[in-house]
């Protein structure tokens, strides 16, 4: 799908002097009649119309079951960067919470899909980044050559909203 800015919400945070000290973005999908896997493994999600080319190029392998049975209107959460004087304050789980619950606020949503580091998988590590579940594997390769890999991040609308009644609370 090309991009829209209308479907996308970009997060910043700036401390008190103006600097950018964090930033997170979530992008609205619309895979009704396509899956996440469908979406991911062509390439589609990645690259749109250029994923056929890249295709000769490239490869995305994905593994995580879930990924089959994941469409409709999503959203997709792309990466967190904070500033290194910023990493301890909490703002690599706050920002990624706020920009979901932005992207929910504004549009329907039936899953929300993420790619991230295996070291979610680890309980501790996932449950502060308050995710429904991590599943591996994901690896996106180029020329035969590993770039990125992972796993394959998820969450269901409804657990989105219960979550957001937790943290409301709390």
């Amino acid at each position: 799908q090309p991009i829209d800015p209308a479907d996308m919400n970009v997060l910043v945070a700036f401390d008190r002097s103006g600097l950018a000290v964090a930033t997170t973005a979530v992008r609205r999908l619309d895979m009704t009649g396509t899956t996440a896997a469908d979406e991911l493994v062509s390439m589609r999600l990645i690259f749109g119309e250029k994923a056929e080319a890249m295709r000769e190029i490239a490869e995305f392998e994905l593994t995580a079951p879930s990924a089959t049975r994941i469409s409709g209107k999503i959203s997709y959460h792309g990466g967190v960067w904070v500033h290194p004087r910023f990493r301890k304050h909490g703002l690599t789980r706050l920002m990624p919470k706020l920009n979901r619950y932005m992207a929910l606020a504004q549009k329907y949503v039936d899953f929300e899909i993420a790619m991230a580091s295996a070291a979610l998988l680890k309980p501790h590590v996932a449950a502060s980044y308050s995710v429904e579940a991590s599943e591996p594997y994901y690896a996106y390769k180029e020329r035969g050559q590993k770039i990125y890999d992972g796993v394959f991040n998820w969450s269901s609308r409804y657990w989105i909203i219960a979550t957001l009644r937790n943290d409301v609370v709390a």
